[in-house]
Parts: structure tokens; C-alpha cells; sequence
């Protein structure tokens, strides 16, 4: 039921941003950072590893930075402690760049309650070198 809310919602949501077409990485899609709903901006979040349950997660869009190196990776998830970005895996080949996130929950010994509510975040992550023509691909299963 979780997933397919989080589904639903951001399904919705991603109707209502906005191209910024300067931002394009090539073989992705590219929308607003910002909530659609409230402008509010994405949370920037860093991985925290040790989280249970983890699992591969799509995101949203990517945007590169000025430097050529650094990619701002955006996704659409629940709140902690709940939904905690654990891992990001980064496979750079000469052909493409393959971004996988992970997230999963953070450990308890006892049950959680978790509220059903979509947030906005963004990680970034730095490459070995320059992204150039290469397309960012999402590894994470469709």
C-alpha cells in the first residue's frame, strides 16, 4: 500500500514540474528540483549506511553541476525513519554513467509507525571523470 501511494503521488507530481532544458543531461528527463506543489526545495540528503531492508529505488532526475564531476541527483521518497537513502553505486564506463540509489530504514529493535507522505531530495554525487556526452542511466529496476 506504501509503494503504491508514494507511486501514485509522485506519478502526480511529475506532470506538474518544469523542463529546465539548460540542465538536460543526455538519455534522461529533467524536471524542477523544486516541489511542485509548495516551490519548497529538495532536502539535500547524504547516504547513512547500516540502514535494514535495503533495496534499489529510482530517481527522479539528475542534473549536472558546472564542474562536469558532479551530478545532483534527485528522488522522490517516504521520511525517516522510515526511508533513509542508505548507498549510492556509480558504474562510469566510456559509454554511460549507471546511478544506482539504495535506501532502506533505519534499525529498530522495536515496531515504527511510518506516516504515508512523499518528500523531495537530492544527493550528490561526484564522478572520476567529466560526464561529458555520456547519458545517466537509472540502475535501479523499472
Amino acid at each position: 500500500m506504501r509503494a503504491a501511494v508514494l507511486i501514485a503521488v509522485a506519478l502526480a507530481l511529475a506532470g506538474c514540474g518544469e523542463s529546465r532544458s539548460s540542465d538536460r543531461v543526455p538519455g534522461s528527463t529533467t524536471t524542477s528540483t523544486s516541489n511542485p506543489i509548495t516551490g519548497a526545495g529538495a532536502q539535500v540528503v547524504e547516504p547513512r549506511p547500516g540502514m535494514t531492508g535495503v533495496h534499489p529505488i529510482r530517481f527522479d532526475t539528475v542534473s549536472p553541476r558546472p564542474d562536469g564531476l558532479t551530478l545532483a541527483v534527485d528522488f522522490t521518497g517516504g521520511v525517516a525513519p522510515c526511508f533513509v537513502l542508505d548507498h549510492v553505486d556509480v558504474d562510469e564506463t566510456p559509454d554511460a554513467v549507471t546511478i544506482t540509489l539504495y535506501a532502506g530504514q533505519v534499525p529498530s529493535p522495536e515496531p515504527v509507525a511510518c506516516i504515508e507522505i512523499a518528500a523531495f531530495y537530492e544527493t550528490l554525487v561526484t564522478l572520476d571523470a567529466q560526464l561529458g556526452g555520456r547519458p545517466v542511466v537509472d540502475g535501479a529496476p523499472g
